[in-house]
């Protein structure tokens, strides 16, 4: 396994309370007993921002050339360069800590509704890592089956506890009820009302591009419609892969 540790400026050391030392042997410890020998790790901190995020590109094989993205890390968006020595093909895992971080201990609510209390940034970062790295175990090693986010969650839990890291498990907040939904963006809903006649298979042009994959001006087939309330629609691009793309970036020709 190999990690990539990109710090945008060196005083965030004494924020973070540790190294890029200290980070690289708590992920090592996090990830023994996973074969990892084709996963590459890399952990972008920017100076700005409270954001917290993971990505398991575990799904297909990444290149050199696909190390870096333009929308990566979130915060800044700075490119911090790509290493030497990559494999020809590996798995990625992406980590992002924004610099504005609280003094630990401290608790912190994923995006899936876990209350979190952890120790250390170390223990924050780590229990993040272990989550992508369930990720990485179901689709590269056919761990997992069947388990999505919540089991990730519940995963990287017990692996921290196995090896007497700091995270605990303070709660889990309720969904809304289903049926109950934050009202669309005006935006979206234009694009809705735009795409109504649209039909699987029509041409559209996708005037934003998405990431790297699919660049401005290229056209794409739809291949399901979105439901009532969808930000998002089904499309093939040119490469003859389906990928899930905003309302919004979706023109008819």
């Amino acid at each position: 396994m190999q990690i990539h540790i990109y710090c945008e400026r060196p005083a965030l050391w004494g924020r973070f309370g540790t190294t890029a030392e200290g980070l690289a042997a708590a992920l090592r410890r996090v990830a023994e007993g996973t074969e990892t020998r084709d996963l590459v790790v890399s952990v972008h901190l920017t100076a700005r921002g409270r954001g917290w995020g993971g990505r398991a590109l575990a799904h297909r094989w990444s290149t050199p050339a696909g190390f870096e993205s333009p929308r990566w890390p979130p915060c800044g968006r700075r490119r911090f360069g790509r290493p030497a020595g990559l494999p020809p093909r590996f798995k990625l895992i992406r980590l992002h800590c924004g610099g504005e971080v609280p003094s630990y201990p401290a608790e912190h609510t994923s995006r899936y509704l876990f209350t979190w209390r952890f120790g250390s940034f170390t223990d924050h970062l780590a229990h993040l890592f272990a989550h992508e790295l369930h990720h990485y175990r179901r689709h590269h090693l056919g761990l997992h089956p069947g388990e999505g986010e919540a089991s990730a969650e519940r995963w990287a839990h017990a692996r921290l506890r196995e090896l007497g890291m700091g995270a605990a498990l303070a709660g889990r907040r309720r969904r809304r009820p289903r049926g109950t939904r934050h009202p669309l963006p005006a935006a979206v809903l234009a694009a809705h009302e735009r795409l109504r006649s649209v039909r699987p298979g029509a041409a559209l042009v996708c005037a934003t591009p998405a990431g790297r994959l699919i660049p401005a001006g290229e056209t794409v087939r739809v291949v399901r419609l979105p439901r009532r309330g969808a930000w998002r629609m089904a499309v093939r691009a040119a490469d003859g892969r389906c990928y899930l793309v905003p309302l919004t970036f979706l023109r008819v020709p």
